[in-house]
């Protein structure tokens, strides 16, 4: 089932691929979160939903330039594995043709080595650790290098600890990593090894995240025994990621326990952005009203609650309503000096690009949306 052509999210997706079709030059870089392969997984999404032949063109011009950047980096932001995964999607679902062999020479081998060298520092986070590796391997599970890839980070997280003070976010933390460990336990690649270290993982993430005050400020609030500096409700760092996490996980392994903790966190959330919205003023997928907006969709789509759909749909609209989106509307720079949006505004993260895949995810209600598994929502 789909939306009436004249909804709001079908305007907004039609507004952004106009935007990004003004101005090939954004942005700036090749990478998929801030950069030109995530403006392509939307753009390729747009142009099969809106049936535009010169909306695929343009994607395919767009994610020509991506291909023949140099950007060698281990960053799953803007090095080589998010650019490698943003290939490896986009053919494994027919938008466009590579073969695997292709992809073996200009990917798998060269993300192999980056990881390989990176590993030994243990920054394992998503976003700039060797866990952005593993993600761009769980679009390669049908190769050898693929299934090498994912067992080498599967011992090395058996055998590598995060320690007390890692963070516990999605991004850059231990969800991220419980929810990799959940994609990989789903693909059958070492199950048990995965369940032994999400059961240690699992009580880290539910004690941050059960134990968060009811009343915190932004940013900044003292957690008991540590202060977490960053906006605690989105995907990035906070009770969204780490529920959707402990969902992930327990949906996985059919722990019910772990399932529970998720759906506590979650309706936490949902409470506490319902006393007050302006706890979160940031429209974009990382830190802001399209990731919750997006979480609470995908509960949806597990659970068939209506509750979870009408807050869904409640932050997806409020953050096409911002004033950064009119800017893109308007034709003009986006805004990013009020704090709305961080970083580079046009991307997959923080810009019209995330925003644009979250109401096609909406258009297509009940369609599981795969694009997501580049950030371990999927």
């Amino acid at each position: 089932m789909k939306y009436p052509r004249n909804s709001t999210y079908h305007d907004y997706v039609r507004m952004a691929a106009d935007f990004f079709i003004r101005h090939p030059e954004l942005p700036g870089h090749p990478g998929l979160m801030t950069g030109n392969a995530g403006v392509c997984l939307f753009l390729f999404h747009a142009a099969n939903y809106l049936q535009d032949a010169k909306l695929y063109d343009h994607a395919a011009d767009r994610l020509n330039r991506v291909t023949t950047a140099v950007c060698n980096n281990i960053s799953f932001t803007d090095g080589l594995p998010g650019i490698g995964w943003t290939l490896a999607f986009l053919a494994k679902r027919g938008f466009v043709r590579i073969n695997s062999t292709g992809l073996q020479s200009l990917y798998d081998d060269p993300v192999m080595e980056i990881m390989l060298k990176n590993m030994h520092e243990s920054v394992y986070e998503l976003l700039y650790g060797y866990l952005g590796c593993g993600v761009y391997f769980l679009e390669r599970t049908d190769t050898d290098t693929g299934k090498e890839a994912l067992h080498r980070i599967i011992r090395h997280l058996a055998e590598n600890t995060p320690p007390a003070s890692a963070l516990p976010g999605m991004a850059h933390g231990i969800a991220g990593i419980l929810s990799f460990l959940a994609s990989c336990y789903k693909h059958n690649l070492n199950p048990e090894s995965c369940r032994e270290i999400m059961h240690s993982l699992v009580p880290r993430v539910n004690a941050f995240a059960k134990n968060f005050p009811d009343s915190p400020a932004i940013p900044g609030k003292q957690i008991p025994g540590d202060t977490y500096p960053y906006n605690p409700f989105g995907w990035c760092h906070g009770l969204a990621g780490m529920g959707w996490a402990l969902y992930k996980a327990g949906y996985a392994t059919k722990n019910r326990e772990w399932m529970s903790y998720a759906y506590f966190i979650l309706n936490k959330l949902r409470n506490l952005l319902q006393k007050n919205g302006e706890m979160l003023p940031e429209c974009g997928l990382c830190h802001g009203q399209a990731g919750v907006a997006h979480i609470f969709r995908k509960l949806y789509l597990h659970t068939k609650s209506k509750t979870h759909l009408q807050f869904s749909r409640y932050w997806l609209e409020k953050s096409l309503k911002c004033p950064a989106e009119q800017a893109i509307a308007d034709d003009g720079e986006c805004p990013c000096e009020n704090g709305i949006w961080e970083g580079i505004p046009y991307g997959l993260l923080t810009g019209p690009a995330g925003n644009g895949l979250a109401c096609l995810t909406v258009i297509n209600k009940n369609m599981e949306p795969g694009w997501d598994e580049c950030l371990l929502i999927g």
